[in-house]
């Protein structure tokens, strides 16, 4: 069974480039719900600048580049939406429900 996740994007910030990045907001909610525990920081560290092949603008991150969770329990039958106080994006939410299945 499922003991460890690996997020990469966990520092990426809220927008870049005018598109929404919901890793650690769909992490986090995982997280209060108390199907993960996360705390291992890895990867590059927040204010690291970011180039990427696409000739894209570089990006800093706003917290490190990855984090390692535990999962504390799987959601099996159990139907979970993101709380009101979260605004996620659907895939990454949607994403993380089939991995914790």
């Amino acid at each position: 069974m499922l003991q460890w996740l690996v997020f990469d994007d966990w520092g990426m910030p809220e927008e870049y480039l005018g598109e929404a990045y919901g890793v650690r907001r769909a992490v986090q909610a995982f997280e209060a719900s108390g199907h993960l525990r996360c705390t291992a920081h890895i990867g590059l560290p927040a204010g690291s600048f970011v180039w990427n092949a696409q000739g894209l603008p570089p990006v800093v991150l706003s917290d490190t580049e990855g984090r390692i969770c535990e999962v504390l329990q799987h959601l099996e039958d159990q139907q979970l939406s993101p709380s009101p106080g979260h605004t996620m994006l659907g895939t990454a939410f949607a994403s993380m429900v089939a991995i914790l299945s």
